[in-house]
């Protein structure tokens, strides 16, 4: 499901197989240009967007079943790119890739 610059789902099955409810955070920027300040920006619009969407009764026991994982994306056209995990109070822990200042 997609909402905004969220993308929520699960792999229950195949090779990726985990259960866990996947929340992506997409930035609308390519990561060369991508500010500290744009990056954080983003990420609480998108743990917004989260709120809104666990206030489903049915999305917010899927989530307490089965955990939920946080992460903020580089959104291409045919792959993402993890450029960070956040967890549930909004900190956000870079991968390789940190924004400019």
């Amino acid at each position: 499901m997609s909402i905004g610059t969220l993308l929520l789902y699960r792999n229950p099955q195949g090779p990726r197989a985990d259960g866990v409810l996947h929340a992506e955070i997409c930035s609308a920027w390519d990561r060369k240009y991508l500010t500290m300040t744009a990056a954080e920006a983003e990420v609480r619009a998108g743990l917004d967007q989260l709120d809104a969407v666990l206030s489903d009764k049915r999305v917010a026991h899927l989530a307490q079943q089965h955990g939920i994982s946080c992460t903020y994306v580089e959104d291409y056209e045919t792959a993402r790119f993890t450029l960070a995990a956040i967890d549930r109070d909004g900190a956000i822990a870079w991968d390789e890739f940190r924004p400019r200042s």
